[in-house]
């Protein structure tokens, strides 16, 4: 089915008919490049959060937490409110500060309207490994985001370390 356009003389379609079928590759092209999907917008904010651990920018990553976010092991079990991950990022950041991430996988799902997921394998680098060495750290997270009404924001609601260096983080290990 070819869409009919009204086109002017000299318009970007080059004819001086009164109606023209469009190049669908055209359209296809244009529509893609003006339209952001729900799964990209999840993408950069995703992208946001990481960029905001190196180096920390604790205010910054305030902003991207519902009040009511929980961190959960790998288990499911919940560990920890909004207020307690933040004094936990705050802490590990500042005590182990990220040189670099190096995004291995991201993806995104939609699950509702006002609900959405995306996961993430990275590859961090500390500035200076310490006692924890300087080989790179390996890990897998699960983000789950709310839409925040008026403004259209997405915020995380949860947060999962599913893989941390071949191993599957508790509760136990984010106390400690």
């Amino acid at each position: 089915m070819a869409l009919r356009m009204p086109s002017e003389p000299g318009s970007m379609f080059g004819s001086d008919s009164s109606t023209h079928r469009s190049d669908p590759k055209l359209l296809r092209a244009a529509v893609t490049t003006l339209w952001v999907t729900n799964k990209e917008q999840l993408l950069h904010r995703t992208q946001t959060l990481l960029d905001l651990t190196a180096p920390l920018d604790i205010v910054g990553l305030e902003k991207c937490f519902d009040p009511g976010a929980e961190l959960v092991g790998a288990d499911g079990q919940q560990c920890f409110d909004t207020g307690t991950i933040l004094r936990i990022l705050k802490h590990n950041l500042n005590h182990y500060p990220v040189a670099s991430h190096r995004v291995r996988r991201v993806g995104a799902s939609v699950e509702s309207p006002v609900r959405r997921a995306s996961w993430m394998k990275l590859r961090s680098t500390l500035q200076d490994g310490g006692d924890v060495g300087s080989a790179p750290i390996r890990s897998a997270w699960h983000l789950q985001w709310r839409r925040e009404r008026p403004d259209g924001k997405w915020l995380i609601t949860q947060v999962k370390c599913t893989q941390l260096m071949n191993w599957s983080p508790g509760c136990e290990f984010w106390r400690q």
